[in-house]
């Protein structure tokens, strides 16, 4: 699946990449949910986030990316029988003219419940993300 994601990612960002050549001053987000975290993981080596951030369009991630699932960030948070699996695979990238000065905080462990997402309290698998972006 990553080598699929990848190759998608790939195709929009041509598509975006012809837009930013038509609009030279236009501001470029992308964000959604990516399904992939940004660094390798024991079934797959990291294809998708790394294309992103490769692209001459010089995407930035609004979040910091983590660099293994020890770090903290995260954007959803599974619990399946005696595994549990917290990972960042929810994005926000912007064109290097625009600058995040606020993101919506995930919540803190202790407001998930004991089978993580989903839940009563964040029905969703997903966690929201969210940035305020100005231009610099």
């Amino acid at each position: 699946n990553e080598a699929s994601r990848a190759a998608d990612v790939r195709q929009l960002l041509a598509a975006l990449q012809r837009r930013a050549d038509a609009l030279p001053a236009a501001h470029v987000l992308l964000c959604g949910d990516f399904n992939t975290d940004p660094y390798d993981v024991p079934q797959h080596k990291a294809a998708c986030v790394p294309a992103v951030r490769a692209h001459p369009l010089g995407l930035r991630s609004a979040y910091p990316l983590p660099a293994s699932d020890a770090d903290a960030a995260f954007t959803t948070w599974k619990r399946r029988g005696a595994t549990e699996a917290r990972h960042m695979i929810d994005y926000i990238w912007h064109s290097p003219r625009l600058t995040p000065y606020q993101t919506l905080a995930p919540p803190d462990a202790a407001a998930l419940e004991p089978a993580r997402l989903p839940g009563f309290r964040y029905p969703s698998d997903h966690l929201s993300i969210a940035a305020r972006l100005v231009a610099v």
